[in-house]
């Protein structure tokens, strides 16, 4: 019959990673929160959702849902009011002023009502304060599960409970079905209630075409659309520009005459979609190996050596296939069934075969280029300390092989940013960029010791949100705030000077072709950088410059050779607590 409405976006702001649904979220940040989520619907329904190719969206999960109480799935939430509206709220408001046509409700309580017969979300927020007049729909079972929440006596109690509230769909379960219209004879549901309900339900009919036509859709030949050559493009081209660069101590790009040895569960393995993938094919994706071996031919040497899963590693076959290897790209991450749905997780470090593999290696002398597939924050910090590089390239999808290897090969620089931040340990979260300040903030001085802080870590992510590498070296200049104090209904304007300041020549698709036919190389150089600039961002502060120099010099935190000769600030061929007060001189200086 075609497909009507689609069950996103989902709006949920995530800020625990040990959630396994986090990689359904627009992620961390308020406004990025709405701004993706709007932008879906508009997607989605167009101007006109009657038009051939658009579908109705449904917002979920409404409300609060990416705060589930320890990141597990269908758990509780608990905040107050003011956090709700201020961070948690936002973006559903945007999907309902973009026009969304559907809601659907959340399996977690809030105030300790759940979502699906909670009548201050429904009534109060949902229908009276936005004017949704929409279609709302529970979630999977939702409306049964009242009876788990202890909510409702039997399935005829939770239909009414639920119906009452503001529920015009139950999605799977029949408690409707089966017990609406005793409640209404027993006078437990008014009759207007439930006119209301069909009349939401037949406009969605009519703002889809349906009563025009209701095989609407059903004329399209699926063989023609999925996989096809458009989509490919588009698969190919989102992939690349969603990677992230996490780190790169100039062995990215290589070139295609340098000789490869790829290693890893995930080198030639073609279950790179991710959850939800629908009628997504694994046997059609392109892996790395593929990919790779197109543009390398003999410089390319490849072995598995372990699963995603399981304790076996191959250490041998490993050695034996990086030696002799200008670089070692090692392709690893998370399973795809440990993201998504129920998918919770209190250890979100990778598993320890494929970290050995990593350290082996290092061990061995080799360049290692992590490529690290995933579908939430991990803790990267054992493999940061190992590798080389780190490429983030989520579950790419099934153009991932192509996109990886014309970032890795310099063909695009990769310019994706963090959407939510990267914990250095499972026991900082939540961590996330936005933290309100406390009576004790932790200021840098080595002798503040009663501070917010942890003894044992940093407070500060691994990598924060927004952050992302180039193969192009930046210059920032002449940043400026119209305002120094934001007050209530006003706004502030920011502006800053961007300069590409070294030779990276970012390429065009003509560019491309010439070196694919070997007429020309692309050009990376990099200016060195400069003492004190431990990270590597160009920019030399305390938050992460001195923090991490302080934790070096307190042997929590090795830093790798590259990095300790950065923070070898007063170039003695030492580092010690004189190159952190000549940072922190320098830091005073510059403010």
């Amino acid at each position: 019959m075609g497909i009507h409405v689609t069950y996103a976006p989902m709006a949920d702001l995530v800020r625990d990673p040990r959630w396994g649904r986090v990689l359904e979220s627009s992620g961390e940040d308020v406004r990025l929160a709405c701004e993706m989520t709007a932008g879906y619907v508009r997607g989605f329904q167009g101007d006109d959702v009657s038009r051939p190719g658009y579908i109705a969206s449904c917002v979920k999960h409404f409300a609060g849902y990416g705060a589930v109480e320890g990141g597990r799935d269908y758990n509780n939430v608990d905040m107050s009011e003011r956090r709700m509206r201020e961070y948690y709220l936002p973006a559903y408001k945007a999907a309902v002023d973009a026009g969304c046509k559907m809601v659907m409700t959340s399996f977690n309580t809030v105030d300790g009502i759940p979502s699906t017969a909670n009548k201050w979300l429904i009534q109060k927020i949902l229908r009276e304060e936005w004017d949704f007049k929409g279609v709302l729909i529970s979630d999977w079972s939702a409306v049964t599960e009242l009876i788990n929440h202890t909510l409702a006596k039997d399935r005829k109690h939770a239909a009414e409970l639920a119906v009452n509230a503001g529920i015009d769909i139950e999605m799977v379960s029949t408690s409707f079905l089966d017990h609406l219209e005793e409640s209404i004879s027993q006078g437990h549901v008014d009759m207007q209630t439930i006119d209301k309900a069909v009349m939401r339900i037949l406009q969605l009919e009519e703002d889809l075409g349906l009563f025009e036509n209701p095989f609407r859709g059903h004329e399209q030949n699926p063989d023609e659309v999925l996989l096809c050559q458009a989509h490919r493009d588009a698969a190919r081209e989102v992939a690349r520009k969603s990677a992230v660069l996490l780190k790169n101590e100039d062995v990215l790009p290589f070139s295609d005459k340098n000789t490869i040895a790829l290693i890893g569960p995930y080198g030639d393995d073609g279950d790179i979609i991710g959850a939800w993938h629908a009628d997504g094919r694994p046997e059609e994706s392109i892996t790395i190996y593929a990919a790779l071996k197109k543009r390398l031919g003999e410089n390319l040497k490849y072995a598995k050596c372990c699963e995603v899963l399981g304790d076996e590693v191959d250490l041998q076959l490993a050695g034996e296939t990086a030696a002799g290897s200008d670089y070692v790209v090692l392709a690893i991450g998370e399973s795809p069934e440990h993201s998504g749905e129920c998918a919770s997780k209190t250890d979100i470090s990778l598993s320890p075969q494929q970290i050995r593999l990593a350290e082996y290696l290092k061990e061995k002398a080799h360049k290692i280029i992590a490529v690290v597939f995933c579908g939430r924050p991990l803790d990267l910090t054992r493999l940061s300390q190992i590798c080389d590089a780190i490429l983030l390239v989520w579950f790419p999808g099934t153009q991932g092989g192509e996109a990886i290897t014309e970032l890795l090969l310099g063909d695009y620089s990769p310019s994706g940013k963090l959407s939510t931040s990267f914990p250095r340990s499972v026991g900082q979260i939540p961590v996330h960029y936005d933290h309100f300040t406390t009576g004790r903030p932790l200021t840098g001085d080595e002798y503040d010791l009663y501070s917010s802080r942890y003894l044992d870590c940093p407070n500060t992510p691994l990598y924060p949100f927004g952050y992302g590498l180039s193969y192009g070296k930046f210059e920032y200049s002449d940043i400026s705030l119209s305002d120094c104090v934001l007050r209530k209904g006003s706004e502030i304007e920011a502006s800053i000077t961007v300069k590409n300041v070294d030779d990276f020549q970012f390429l065009t698709e003509e560019g491309l072709a010439k070196i694919i036919a070997g007429e020309a190389m692309p050009l990376h150089t990099y200016l060195p950088l400069e003492p004190g600039d431990i990270d590597g961002d160009g920019i030399i502060d305390e938050a992460t410059d001195f923090q991490l120099l302080k934790n070096h010099i307190l042997k929590s935190e090795i830093l790798t050779d590259y990095r300790v000769d950065l923070a070898d600030v007063n170039k003695d061929n030492e580092v010690n607590i004189i190159d952190l007060l000549e940072l922190k001189a320098r830091i005073l200086a510059a403010a």
